[in-house]
């Protein structure tokens, strides 16, 4: 018999007990021959007597009533019967800035209903906290469930109570995209505030949530619903179907087109575009010799959704280039700053490769970020083939483009693999060594 079926047991003899003995000491105040009693006594006994079996089995009611495992099976019972008034007097949330209002008992009866493993586990716990207050109203307690028995302000001033607090549950929205209009359950809570957007929605009831990100923008219009089960994750990262990238061109004159219509921007006005989604089609269309050259339509799908901020090269496939008798020194150049990329990615010293760049350009920066990436990783790479695609100079015949197939054989403790890549790289000439140099990685694209 467990501890709160004993209480009930001994509850009920204490009533049974003194109704009898009530009876008896009515029946023999009455039947006393000696006393004459009035009609009017009588009656005021009676009553007397009356109120005071009610007064006592009231306290036997309230003590019962009192017992913790009383609140935890009520609970039980209320939620089974879908009683929202109830399962509402029971419960309190931690928080004590929370108003729990309908919408939110609705969401805690769906889960436990819907839950059944978890709302099993959370009861079983429930019920051990009450065995532990019955025997220590002091008991310090708490649970891996959103649910605690904590005992409350006495009934009467006499008798002990007790109440379900709820821990409440908190939703954070990760965003990159600026402008990105949130939505837990219908209700707009907030707007992202910028390109690096984090914030903590809350306090709710621990449940199922449904979250919207809701993006209009010039380039794309575009909705993420997910459900968040407060329970297993309350996480919610930005829309990745969204992002910025980066549009190069070996005509930098050239007029950018997003889903075939012109935005009004040329390339040079254009190094970050966005947002946009991965299937946004952009290409550019450039004048050159009085001839309307119509560069390669890209999207930022598949590999490019590897990078965070993707590097599109627009190259004009029909326009052939300039005639240039040096085009054999400037695809041995990208061999050389190849080799000596990985030099300076194994040991850290860039002098070398730092002779094949342009000065001043932002390349250097990149693969200083590129050796620290690999450093990291304890990797080393090597070249294991470059294969030069295409080489076309510009009508200056000074600057111009080159497009590799690139194979690294990439280590780590011994363990070899290989990473392949479709490249895009520019040149310039420099007029102080009378060289070509490389001067930007236009594109990289894992294959």
């Amino acid at each position: 018999m467990s501890g709160k079926d004993k209480e009930e047991d001994s509850m009920q003899k204490e009533s049974t007990n003194f109704n009898s003995q009530g009876n008896r000491l009515l029946n023999n105040i009455l039947n006393q021959r000696k006393l004459n009693f009035s009609k009017k006594s009588k009656l005021v006994i009676t009553g007397l007597i009356i109120g005071l079996i009610l007064i006592i089995l009231h306290s036997l009611f309230s003590k019962m009533q009192s017992n913790p495992a009383t609140a935890v099976e009520s609970l039980k019972t209320a939620i089974s019967r879908d009683d929202r008034s109830e399962v509402k007097n029971l419960i309190k949330s931690s928080n004590k800035s929370q108003h729990i209002n309908e919408d939110d008992i609705e969401i805690l009866i769906q889960y436990l209903k819907n839950h059944h493993d978890y709302s099993k586990g959370l009861f079983k716990e429930l019920s051990s906290q009450a065995d532990k207050l019955a025997s220590d109203s002091d008991a310090h307690l708490s649970s891996k469930y959103f649910m605690n028995l904590k005992p409350a302000e006495k009934k009467y001033g006499i008798f002990p109570d007790y109440k379900i607090l709820v821990k409440p549950a908190y939703i954070t929205i990760k965003s990159k995209v600026k402008g990105t209009n949130i939505y837990i359950n219908n209700k707009q809570v907030g707007t992202s505030t910028s390109d690096d957007f984090t914030h903590t929605y809350g306090p709710y009831m621990p449940g199922i949530y449904t979250v919207k990100e809701s993006y209009r923008g010039n380039y794309a219009k575009v909705d993420k619903v997910v459900k968040v089960d407060t329970t297993k994750n309350t996480e919610v990262k930005n829309i990745d179907s969204v992002k910025y990238v980066n549009v190069t061109s070996e005509n930098e004159d050239a007029e950018v087109f997003i889903d075939n219509k012109n935005i009004g921007k040329k390339i040079k006005d254009v190094k970050t575009l966005g947002p946009i989604t991965n299937n946004t089609k952009i290409y550019a269309v450039a004048v050159i010799n009085g001839k309307q050259y119509k560069s390669e339509e890209k999207e930022i799908g598949g590999e490019y959704n590897k990078e965070e901020t993707p590097k599109l090269y627009l190259d004009f496939p029909t326009y052939p280039g300039v005639p240039n008798p040096n085009g054999g020194q400037v695809q041995q150049l990208i061999k050389n700053y190849l080799v000596f990329k990985c030099v300076a990615v194994n040991t850290g010293n860039l002098g070398a490769m730092n002779s094949y760049i342009y000065p001043g350009s932002e390349l250097s920066d990149e693969v200083k970020a590129l050796v620290k990436k690999y450093q990291s990783k304890d990797e080393k790479i090597t070249t294991k083939s470059c294969n030069i695609t295409g080489c076309k100079f510009n009508q200056d015949g000074k600057s111009g483009v080159v497009n590799t197939e690139e194979v690294y054989n990439v280590d780590k403790y011994g363990v070899q693999s290989t990473k392949e890549y479709n490249c895009s790289y520019s040149f310039k000439f420099n007029g102080k060594t009378n060289t070509y140099l490389v001067y930007k990685l236009l594109e990289s694209v894992s294959r």
